[in-house]
């Protein structure tokens, strides 16, 4: 088990999402230009390009959100057989996603003994 992977799915999961978005604008632009005869002729095999496109990442969108869930799922199995602390800190990095700062935040821990304690979790972890 590697926590790591929990957040990093997460980061592809928001990367998708904001691609996802700006290919949406782009399709609201190349409606509007083409139902209002814009100055320019919205070239229609762009839109088709587009609509494919925005298929493909809704589908690795769905891929990486039930991968996401069985690594949740995982992380959550390790974490628990954590101290209290570690337990903390790892679901406010991992499961929370949150910084170094927002960890120390979170626990009221400092930021360098969250990741002092970081390296001893993933230690466990990894032994599991």
């Amino acid at each position: 088990m590697d926590l790591r992977n929990v957040r990093k799915v997460r980061v592809r999961i928001e990367r998708i999402k904001e691609h996802i978005e700006v290919l949406n604008s782009a399709k609201e632009y190349g409606e509007r230009m083409l139902h209002t005869g814009g100055k320019s002729n919205y070239p229609t095999d762009r839109m088709s390009r587009i609509v494919a496109r925005i298929a493909e990442l809704t589908d690795e969108l769905v891929s990486c959100a039930l991968e996401y869930d069985v690594e949740v799922t995982l992380a959550e199995e390790a974490i628990s057989k954590l101290s209290e602390s570690e337990q903390k800190i790892a679901r406010a990095r991992y499961l929370d996603g949150l910084s170094w700062r927002g960890v120390a935040a979170k626990t009221n821990y400092s930021v360098s003994h969250c990741r002092n304690m970081n390296n001893s979790i993933i230690r466990k972890v990894s032994t599991q």
